[in-house]
C-alpha cells in the first residue's frame, strides 16, 4: 500500500512542481525581456521567484477553489489528479495554514534560493570575477543541495512504516487516498 501511495506522491509532487514551475517562468521571461533597467529586472524577478515560493508553501492550506470545470479544496492540482489528500495525522481533519508552510518548505527552497542568488547578483561588487565565481557557486551549491535533499525526502517516504516524509513528520500531517 505504501508503494502505491508514495508513487503517487511523487506523481502529485512532480505535477504540481513542474506546474508552478512553468507558471514562474511564463511570468519571469518578461521581465528578462523587457528593456527594463538592471535593477528592476533584478527586483521584478525576485518578487516573482518569491510568489512562487509562497505558492508552493501554501498549496496545501485549507482553500476552495472552483474554475474551469474543477473544484479544488484542500488539494494542490497535483493531489487532485493523482486521487490523493493532506490530513493531519488523525487521517480525518484538513490541515491548517502553518502546516502546510511546515510540510512543504523543503520545496519552496529553490524559490527562495534562487530569489537569494539574484539579489546577491544585483549587488554591486568590486571585482566581476568575483560576483561570477561566488554566484555560480551558489547556484552549484543550491542545485545539489536540492538534489540530496529531495532524494532524502523520497528515501524517508520509502523507509518510513507510514511513507512520511520529513515535512509530514514536522507538521503532523500525513497523505492518504480519496
Amino acid at each position: 500500500m505504501v508503494n502505491e501511495l508514495l508513487k503517487k506522491r511523487i506523481g502529485a509532487a512532480f505535477i504540481d512542481l513542474v506546474t508552478v514551475g512553468a507558471l514562474c517562468i511564463l511570468v519571469h521571461m518578461p521581465w528578462k525581456i523587457l528593456p527594463f533597467p538592471a535593477i528592476i529586472s533584478s527586483m521584478l524577478s525576485i518578487m516573482t521567484l518569491l510568489f512562487f515560493g509562497a505558492i508552493i508553501l501554501l498549496k496545501d492550506a485549507p482553500y476552495r477553489f472552483e474554475g474551469m470545470g474543477v473544484v479544488l479544496e484542500h488539494q494542490s492540482p497535483g493531489k487532485k489528479a493523482m486521487r490523493i489528500a493532506v490530513t493531519k495525522s488523525d487521517g480525518v481533519n484538513s490541515i491548517d495554514v502553518t502546516a502546510s508552510i511546515t510540510r512543504n518548505l523543503i520545496l519552496a527552497l529553490p524559490y527562495f534560493w534562487s530569489a537569494f542568488i539574484v539579489f546577491f547578483h544585483a549587488l554591486p561588487l568590486p571585482f566581476p570575477q568575483l560576483r561570477w565565481i561566488l554566484i555560480s557557486s551558489f547556484a552549484l551549491i543550491g542545485f545539489f543541495g536540492m538534489i540530496g535533499i529531495l532524494g532524502f525526502e523520497i528515501y524517508n517516504m520509502y523507509k518510513d512504516p507510514d511513507g512520511l516524509r520529513m515535512g509530514d513528520k514536522k507538521a503532523g500531517t500525513r497523505v492518504v487516498e480519496l
